[in-house]
């Protein structure tokens, strides 16, 4: 950026005119940092070896993860505020398991939903995510 493109972003420098034209000081005993020490400085994730391998695997689990358009959560979540009124409640979910990266279907009793949290608390299986859920009925 020239001077102009700068005045024309900081309109008001007055206070600092004096500051401008003056060179950066200059520490005794402190050298400038070589720019290979900068470029090392920001780079901590080069260093872990895997870390892109891990990465990946990660993106491959979540790649069999479907997401439920707008109307398919709402209906969803609809079903979900009906069971709300007869909790506790057994229910089977198919619900995708971030750990295995499947869709897992499970039999267990609902009891609580978590409207803030978007959440449905069961049993056995703790908290489940409503994003994560694919189907509910109850048994």
């Amino acid at each position: 950026m020239n001077r102009h493109e700068l005045a024309d972003l900081f309109p008001d420098t007055s206070e600092y005119t004096d500051l401008i034209d003056q060179p950066a000081p200059k520490v005794p005993g402190h050298y400038p940092m070589s720019n290979n020490d900068r470029a090392m400085q920001f780079a901590p994730f080069a260093a872990l070896t895997g870390y892109h391998e891990l990465i990946q695997q990660t993106n491959q689990r979540f790649e069999r993860k479907t997401y439920l358009t707008g109307a398919q959560l709402r209906r969803l979540q609809s079903q979900i505020l009906l069971l709300a009124d007869k909790l506790p409640l057994q229910v089977q979910i198919e619900a995708f398991n971030p750990s295995s990266g499947y869709y897992e279907t499970n039999t267990d009793t609902l009891t609580a939903i978590q409207q803030q949290g978007q959440q449905l608390v069961l049993d056995q299986l703790g908290n489940v995510s409503i994003y994560n859920l694919r189907k509910i009925t109850p048994k």
